[in-house]
């Protein structure tokens, strides 16, 4: 039987949730798909649960890695892998709809070439779902509408691309940062040529606090991430037809990154950053500095308002820099450390010199 969906399922450490994944996926009513599940080199139960899976289901195949690529590599090398006329990604801990999956794939015709449905949020005091409007969209309306987020989020996994699609205009996952989905997205919604939105619910989207791009745990590589989206997609939209419309959704993009995105990447900041973070942050300020787009102009904004760190100071004329008391104790600090370091050389060494005999 030919396989028609190929469904990727990357997967770090997610014991917790893998087998309710798979488990609600194996009950689709519609036989002509396959699972492929990358195990991104878990260091838990991970595998064996996946084993488990594979051993019961031969439409489940499953790589396990030895070294953890990220899941932008991770995707990139299961869209290689896959079998199936379209493909669609699923996270470790959300899972989809089973019921409506023959439904959706009934929809998508000979020229579809990319399918987005609705999906539901689940929270702890319920589920919520969110809703689309149900039309066919061209390639350039579909990514102005997207950069808007008007489909509820900027994620891979409410779509159903063809695979051929997707090669064809190379549509590949960034590997190294977070919000790897937003140019892959982009791009393959972009060079579309036929776009179908349905309203159904089809995936279920797990709001997990313990994601790595949302909860307390901001890193730097938050801060990276949000430059480098931002950078990707001023390069990307480059090479597009200007036209008000997208510019229009461009400015809408660069306002959700300040207003929702770029707040989280400040928190670093207010807790204090070692000395590496702080460099690229500079590098940051100076590069963002003369895009000269809403978002950054936004991001001088926020920043002003509201880092508290002492270590650098805002300046109009080169962004950010180090303060002159970090400047002048930075040497002074090295100085110091370098004299106690001698003091304890000193000290060692004059301990086991041998001692002299007095008593004579």
């Amino acid at each position: 039987m030919q396989t028609k969906l190929s469904i990727i399922i990357c997967v770090h450490n997610e014991e917790r949730y893998i087998a309710e994944c798979i488990k609600n996926l194996c009950l689709a009513d519609y036989p002509q798909w396959e699972a492929i599940i990358i195990n991104d080199a878990s260091t838990d139960t991970t595998l064996d649960i996946v084993e488990s899976f594979a051993r019961k289901h031969a439409n489940l195949r499953y790589y396990s890695l030895t070294h953890n690529l990220g899941p932008g590599n991770a995707r990139n090398f299961a869209i290689m892998l896959a079998k199936g006329e379209h493909i669609a990604f699923l996270d470790a801990d959300d899972y989809i709809d089973a019921a409506v999956l023959a439904e959706k794939m009934r929809v998508i015709d000979a020229k579809t070439d990319i399918l987005i449905s609705g999906h539901s949020r689940l929270y702890d005091h319920g589920p919520s779902t969110i809703a689309i409007e149900a039309r066919e969209l061209s390639g350039h309306a579909a990514a102005c509408l997207y950069l808007m987020r008007k489909f509820g989020t900027w994620a891979s996994w409410i779509h159903i691309y063809r695979r051929d699609h997707v090669l064809r205009n190379n549509c590949l996952f960034a590997s190294g940062f977070y919000c790897e989905d937003v140019i892959f997205c982009f791009k393959a919604l972009y060079t579309a040529e036929k776009i179908i939105a349905d309203p159904t619910p089809f995936y279920m989207y797990r709001s997990n606090n313990d994601s790595i791009t949302r909860g307390d745990a901001v890193t730097p590589l938050h801060l990276m991430s949000s430059a480098r989206l931002h950078f990707d997609l001023v390069q990307t939209l480059q090479t597009k037809p200007e036209s008000d419309e997208l510019r229009a959704a461009f400015e809408r993009a660069c306002n959700l990154l300040v207003n929702e995105h770029l707040p989280r990447m400040i928190k670093p900041l207010q807790q204090g950053m070692h000395e590496i973070s702080l460099e690229f942050f500079r590098e940051f300020m100076y590069y963002i500095k003369y895009c000269d787009t809403p978002f950054s102009r936004g991001v001088l904004s926020v920043i002003q308002n509201q880092s508290h760190n002492k270590k650098f100071l805002y300046s109009n004329d080169m962004g950010f820099r180090h303060s002159r008391s970090w400047r002048i104790t930075s040497p002074l600090r090295n100085t110091a450390a370098w004299l106690s370091r001698g003091l304890v050389y000193i000290k060692t060494k004059a301990s086991s010199r041998p001692r002299k005999d007095r008593s004579r």
